[in-house]
């Protein structure tokens, strides 16, 4: 029998209740490791940049799955999605 590795996750929702109910879902499901969450996106920014520094193997995080909302405040998880992609 194969064991799955869980896949690392970063979930980012500026409410805190919503993030709070996506990670909960996050962590009861057995494929997926919560690893960090977050507010914004210039927060997110930084964070993916220290992981990247932590895992120099794995620098584009490859294998990771950020959940992110569309709408972070007055920034876009689109926007962020992007910026994310050319780190």
């Amino acid at each position: 029998m194969a064991v799955e590795t869980p896949i690392p996750t970063i979930v980012i929702d500026d409410t805190t209740i919503k993030r709070r109910g996506v990670c909960e879902l996050v962590e009861e499901t057995s494929l997926l490791r919560l690893y960090a969450q977050t507010g914004g996106a210039s927060e997110t920014l930084q964070l993916v940049e220290r992981i990247s520094e932590e895992y120099p193997h794995n620098k584009d995080l490859a294998d990771w799955l950020v959940l992110s909302d569309l709408r972070l405040g007055n920034e876009n998880g689109v926007d962020l999605g992007r910026a994310l992609f050319y780190l």
